[in-house]
C-alpha cells in the first residue's frame, strides 16, 4: 500500500510540473522488485492504469543479484554468468526508455 500511495503522490507532483511547464516532463512508470505471483505487482499495475500513466513494458524483477552488486562494487551487467538475466533485463529497460542512446552507443562501438 505504501508503494501505491507513493506512486499517487509522485503522480501529483508530476502533474503539477507538467501544468507549469506545458506537458514537460514526460514520465513512464517502471515497476521494480516485481514477481509474477506478487499481489503488489498487480496493485501497482492497477494503480498506474488508474492514474493514466504509461508503464514501461520491461519491469525489474526482484533478484538477489541486484542487492549483491553494490556490495561487490559492481553493476549486474559486469558480474558474469550468474547475473546474465538481470543484465539483459537492465539492457532491455534502457533500450526501451532511451532508444536514441542505444543507437548512439551502437554507432560508436
Amino acid at each position: 500500500m505504501l508503494e501505491v500511495r507513493a506512486l499517487a503522490k509522485a503522480t501529483e507532483v508530476l502533474r503539477q510540473a507538467q501544468d507549469i511547464r506545458g506537458g514537460i516532463p514526460e514520465a513512464v512508470i517502471v515497476l521494480s522488485m516485481v514477481g509474477k505471483r506478487y499481489r503488489l505487482t498487480k496493485d501497482m499495475q492497477d494503480a498506474a492504469a488508474a492514474l493514466q500513466l504509461p508503464m514501461a513494458s520491461t519491469a525489474m524483477t526482484l533478484r538477489q543479484i541486484f542487492a549483491d552488486a553494490p556490495g561487490q562494487g559492481s553493476v549486474v551487467w559486469q558480474m558474469g554468468a550468474r547475473a546474465r538475466t538481470a543484465g539483459e533485463e537492465v539492457r532491455r529497460l534502457f533500450a526501451e526508455l532511451l532508444p536514441e542512446a542505444v543507437q548512439i552507443s551502437k554507432k560508436s562501438a
